[in-house]
């Protein structure tokens, strides 16, 4: 005789205030027709007494058949950690059974969880226009992404399209943003090779650059902004006070966030009111370098 009890669920979590609904099936992997009363058991561990159970009308399994049974149990009365065995019973005798531990929680306020992605590409064009490396475009049209076409900026996009409704919070650099700019008013060059405007890499950077313009006009991000490219604040701050040149780095630092905030505005129609603080290094000199160009909040990642 062979007989399995499997049980299904979707989620180790189970709400305390309404009714959870418990599902599994039994399935008879021999030559005999089974015959038997399907059970669940709801336990807190460590006892091993009943806290709950359901108890099923007898079933008939023929060979090579299954049968998926579901009862909704009321968990009002129990938190935390709990243990459901299924067990499927012949002649008083368990022929399988399968548990499985579960947490009851209880219902409070909503958590509010933003997504923030960070796209960032440092400034790869040397003084003469000529580029180093192709990062900034690569990470567009380049990827191997099962079920989308492009790179990782590419994926992002299309995530936004595939998904109507969904709200998120989007750092484009600064710096990435002129270089896509720049490349498609101009295309690019490096000591290898010449891309025109007309390049399909470059129609691929054009419509992601329009692509999210169009999810910021439409509401689906939250930009963010940042200095031009990159620049560890916290860090800057904290050697320039060392070395007597503080009040020129706090200078340099907000001229350089007013540019990645017009940058960012130029490009993608929105002016950020929250900021990315690069590498985790904080300075309290950024609270009023932010309070006075406008930043709500940022961002420490």
């Amino acid at each position: 005789m062979s007989v399995l009890v499997r049980l299904l669920a979707d989620s180790p979590l189970l709400p305390q205030n309404r009714k959870a609904s418990i599902s599994f099936k039994i399935s008879n992997k021999g030559g005999d027709l089974l015959s038997g009363t399907p059970y669940i058991v709801v336990r807190r561990p460590p006892s091993s007494e009943p806290a709950l159970y359901a108890v099923f009308d007898e079933i008939s399994i023929p060979p090579s058949g299954e049968a998926t049974l579901s009862v909704d149990l009321d968990l009002i009365g129990l938190e935390g950690e709990i243990e459901v065995e299924a067990s499927y019973e012949s002649e008083g005798k368990v022929l399988a059974s399968d548990s499985r531990r579960f947490y009851v929680y209880s219902e409070g306020p909503p958590i509010h969880v933003a997504f923030v992605w960070h796209f960032h590409q440092a400034p790869q064009f040397r003084p003469s226009g000529v580029y180093k490396d192709e990062w900034p475009f690569l990470h567009v049209y380049n990827g191997s992404f099962y079920g989308y076409k492009g790179g990782p900026y590419s994926v992002h996009v299309q995530l936004h399209q595939r998904v109507p409704g969904w709200r998120d919070v989007d750092h484009f650099s600064p710096s990435l943003l002129e270089q896509w700019v720049n490349a498609v008013e101009r295309g690019y060059r490096t000591a290898e090779i010449s891309v025109p405007p007309g390049d399909a890499r470059v129609l691929a950077v054009k419509e992601v650059l329009d692509s999210a313009r169009a999810i910021a006009a439409e509401g689906g991000a939250e930009l963010l902004g940042s200095v031009y490219a990159h620049t560890i604040l916290g860090f800057l701050l904290q050697e320039s006070e060392k070395r007597g040149i503080g009040r020129l780095a706090r200078f340099l630092i907000s001229w350089e966030l007013q540019e990645g905030l017009r940058i960012v505005q130029q490009v993608l129609g929105n002016r950020p009111r929250g900021v990315w603080t690069p590498e985790m290094f904080w300075h309290m000199h950024l609270v009023k370098i932010y309070r006075e160009s406008g930043v709500e909040y940022t961002v420490l990642c």
